[in-house]
């Protein structure tokens, strides 16, 4: 039984057959992010930057900035704030912390049993 291909590699293949169908580059992108792949089509997107034809590298660049823009807001949206202590926790510990001093300092002024 074969394999069926794997869809980043048929989606790419339509890119680079119509390179400048703007729609072409928009679903090979969003296929990758979908697949949590997004870096496998920078991957791409470079080696066409830094080795291929003189007029797709700023095509190449363009989507590259696209694939940034796009990982950006994802972490953004899923990037969680840092957590605070509880105060009330804080307090409570500080104040434990209090009567335990004062308890062993009235049992060492006071004496003990």
């Amino acid at each position: 039984m074969a394999e069926s291909p794997d869809p980043i590699d048929v989606a790419w293949n339509e890119v680079e057959a119509a390179w400048k169908d703007r729609d072409a580059h928009k679903r090979f992108v969003v296929l990758c992010q979908s697949l949590g792949r997004l870096p496998e089509a920078g991957r791409r997107y470079r080696e066409v930057r830094e080795g291929g034809e003189e007029g797709r590298r700023a095509d190449a660049q363009r989507e590259i900035d696209a694939i940034l823009t796009m990982a950006m807001s994802t972490l953004e949206a899923i990037r969680t704030p840092p957590r605070e202590r509880p105060r009330v926790l804080v307090l409570f510990i500080a104040l434990a912390v209090a009567v335990a001093l004062m308890a062993s300092v009235s049992f060492l002024v006071l004496g003990g049993p």
